[in-house]
């Protein structure tokens, strides 16, 4: 399993790659050859997962009720 990420990494990186995108294909090439199931099955519920997250949602409301009282002169 190790030869094979080091090579899938190497031989992307010589063809210059972007790293982001050589990292993203030696997760995809493992995971498809190594996981117990496929994990792009899984790919679009851990996005909604985490992007209905409270933070995420809290944040930009709070970030925006500050900048009303900002304007208003509260």
């Amino acid at each position: 399993m190790i030869k094979v990420a080091l090579l899938t990494l190497l031989a992307a990186l010589v063809i210059s790659l972007p790293v982001a995108a050589v990292l993203a294909l030696t997760g995809y090439v493992l995971s498809e050859n190594y996981a117990f199931f496929p994990l792009t099955a899984a790919a679009g519920e851990l996005a909604w997962s985490h992007s209905n997250d409270f933070v995420l949602i809290a944040a930009p409301m709070f970030i925006m009720m500050g900048e009303l009282m900002h304007r208003s002169g509260v």
